[in-house]
């Protein structure tokens, strides 16, 4: 009897410990599986022959200035060349002015120093969002591209004298329209996407009209990206990236006066040109943010599409703004595809870091991010690299 009683004893005290054991189990984290982040010296050799001869430049992407005409930037050219040299320690920017071509034939328009285009508004006719304003820049080099541009739709741009209307599109007829941009060497950017006053919508897909474009998911006159409209616009381009749209980062002060620094672009270019700036903006191989981030899967680097079955990724981070860099903060690089984190760790900034890992064949993309871990929120933004090997 007491062997019996003994039996049902632990019996019970098993069932307990079962129950406590299921009440006190730890939550699912998101943290990312392990990998193997340690990268060699091959691995370092293959991307840094991937970008032999070309160095980290910071600029702007979004922005105006008074340049007249339409314009309705607060400063000129001649201010905006000298704060960018002597003030904000800034290679590029981007002056997209309103409405008209006029700002890139100024005598002191500095193809060194400006990149060219414009930024003009529509509202989409069908679709399927509950508002449906748009703003988009059209990014080029020189004149001549903004210009065929123009002129590929008399009717609607009504183009004449350097100045031309705000056109309405449907989706299909938006879809045209890049086309043409990036026939004639230029890039098209759906800018401050998300708003009071711009495109809302439940679906993200309802605000890509075209692969191979830039989202704005930094816009610097809402802030860094801690602020609830970039959060949004981040939440956003994370959705179009998992619905397999192959949709570019991009940054932009847009602030109608002289750039903050927050909101710059890292590019890493072989010349301070607008037409080698310009070529790597059109590859998306440029960082959303203040710092550099270079990534490669074999022969392909940011922004670009290849197969990862037997590849290596290789990613490195450093060349931090001057300004924007904080030597007391702690930063790290974050990988991501499609499911989530999948590698993550901590860097001072101070020196270039790399990680790398082999690919998983059976994910969609890989991308890097900077998070600067100290202020607590996004610091930059790569650009992905595609697998053609999945759909």
């Amino acid at each position: 009897m007491k062997k019996i009683l003994a039996l049902m004893l632990a019996a019970v005290m098993l069932l307990c410990m079962s129950a406590c054991g299921d009440a006190a189990a730890p939550e699912k984290t998101t943290q990312p599986a392990a990998q193997d982040d340690t990268a060699t010296q091959a691995d370092m050799d293959k991307l840094e022959s991937l970008y032999t001869g070309r160095e980290a430049y910071h600029g702007e992407l979004h922005d105006h200035a008074d340049t007249g005409g339409t314009s309705d930037g607060k400063n000129t050219l001649r201010q905006w060349k000298e704060n960018m040299l002597y003030v904000k320690d800034m290679d590029f920017a981007a002056i997209v002015d309103h409405r008209q071509v006029l700002h890139m034939r100024l005598e002191e328009w500095d193809y060194t120093i400006f990149i060219g285009g414009t930024e003009a508004g529509t509202h989409i006719l069908d679709t399927k969002a509950t508002q449906d304003s748009v703003h988009y820049n059209m990014i080029f080099a020189e004149p001549e591209g903004l210009e065929n541009v123009l002129n590929a739709y008399p009717a609607q741009f009504q183009y004449l004298n350097d100045h031309f209307t705000y056109p309405k599109w449907t989706e299909a007829e938006m879809a045209q329209l890049i086309a043409i941009v990036n026939e004639n060497g230029g890039f098209f950017v759906h800018v401050h996407p998300l708003g009071d006053k711009y495109m809302l919508s439940d679906d993200p897909l309802d605000y890509v009209f075209a692969d191979y474009t830039g989202f704005e998911v930094l816009c610097g006159y809402y802030g860094n990206m801690s602020a609830k409209d970039n959060q949004e616009a981040y939440d956003y381009w994370k959705q179009i990236l998992a619905a397999g749209r192959k949709v570019y980062a991009t940054s932009g002060s847009d602030s109608h006066r002289l750039s903050n620094t927050v909101s710059l672009s890292t590019i890493y270019s072989q010349a301070k040109d607008a037409k080698a700036y310009l070529e790597h903006i059109r590859a998306g191989d440029f960082t959303a943010g203040p710092a550099g981030i270079r990534m490669c899967m074999g022969d392909t680097k940011m922004g670009g599409e290849t197969g990862f079955a037997g590849q290596r990724l290789v990613v490195s981070v450093g060349d931090f703004h001057s300004i924007e860099y904080d030597p007391t903060h702690t930063y790290r690089i974050d990988v991501y595809n499609e499911k989530g984190l999948v590698m993550s760790q901590e860097i001072t900034g101070q020196d270039k870091t790399y990680v790398a890992m082999d690919a998983d064949p059976a994910c969609m993309f890989y991308r890097a991010e900077v998070y600067d871990v100290t202020a607590d929120y996004i610091f930059a933004l790569g650009n992905p690299i595609w697998n053609t090997q999945v759909s």
